[in-house]
């Protein structure tokens, strides 16, 4: 239930005096960045509280940086405060990934890709996700012969 002085922050105002309302499915939600925000910014502060230096949040994911023989305790440690703050489950630990590769919103993070540097080791590299490419790809395909922009007929 949403109280009647935070219906603003989750109703969108469109044009007439219409006004939409998400019941349910807050993911799909445009706004949702927005109104979860407030609860990665506490998540992110209650991590580096408790010792992890460099997390990154957005939504409801999240990065960290940590010794590898610190991984696995500091991913159980941000687990837990999550749960405490949004429930049992809250986590989906089938997404959690670890190591010197990893996935975070849609981008391949590789610390050992890239060029190297002059002393010989890789610069990393960053780079999109396999799953964001083959979604590019598959938009890119689905677009109609006769699709216009703004009254611009695309051309060959």
């Amino acid at each position: 239930m949403i109280s009647p002085e935070s219906v603003r922050k989750v109703a969108l105002l469109l044009s007439d005096d219409l006004v939409t309302f998400n019941l349910a499915g807050f993911f799909g939600w445009t706004s949702f960045p927005q109104a979860f925000g407030v609860v990665t910014r506490v998540l992110i502060r209650l991590a580096k509280a408790h010792g992890t230096r460099f997390v990154l949040g957005y939504c409801d994911d999240f990065s960290g940086v940590a010794l590898a023989s610190q991984v696995h305790q500091k991913t159980d440690v941000f687990t837990q405060l999550i749960e405490e703050l949004l429930g049992p489950g809250a986590v989906n630990r089938k997404k959690t990934e670890t190591g010197r590769k990893v996935v975070h919103t849609g981008w391949e993070l590789d610390l050992d890709g890239g060029a190297c540097d002059e002393s010989g080791l890789p610069a990393g590299c960053t780079s999109l996700s396999q799953r964001n490419l083959r979604k590019v790809v598959q938009g890119f395909f689905s677009l109609p012969p006769d699709l216009t922009m703004k009254g611009t007929e695309l051309k060959d």
